[in-house]
């Protein structure tokens, strides 16, 4: 949708940003990306890497020779697939630290974010790397790279 045309949303029926509805407009989101990436380089390749497949590169061993170039680095990383999944009972009680640090040293996962439930009326909250003060609850979401 272009700019210009959002005030004519006002005359749609039934839309209303209070009910979730909402639009994007390809010029705000474009500038919006050129802007953060002159306030944090990298920020376009980032969401660039983690919204596009790439093929895998297969396994390789921190340390290891293949290891020690930049430009493996940077494929193995661009070759990784965000996942969320409910984290199961045995994370429960457990904090962000102790489940990330059992999430990649037995699987092989980066758990870099969680989704905790709402409580009451509040909805619910994303949290990226909330460190030890965030407990796994029941039925929290886990967001991972892998």
């Amino acid at each position: 949708m272009e700019v210009r045309s959002k005030r004519h949303l006002m005359n749609v029926p039934n839309f209303s940003a209070k009910h979730g509805d909402d639009v994007i407009c390809i010029s705000e989101l474009k500038l919006g990306l050129i802007g953060q990436s002159c306030l944090c380089p990298g920020f376009s390749t980032l969401l660039a890497n983690l919204t596009c497949m790439r093929g895998d590169h297969g396994p390789i061993a921190p340390g290891g020779r293949a290891w020690e170039t930049w430009e493996t680095q940077y494929f193995l990383g661009a070759s990784l697939e965000l996942y969320s999944v409910p984290l199961p009972s045995p994370f429960e009680n457990k904090t962000f630290v102790e489940a990330a640090k059992i999430c990649y040293k037995e699987f092989g996962l980066l758990l870099f974010a969680v989704q905790l439930q709402p409580e009451g009326d509040s909805p619910a909250r994303l949290l990226f790397n909330p460190g030890s003060l965030v407990t796994i609850k029941p039925h929290t979401e886990g967001f991972f790279m892998a």
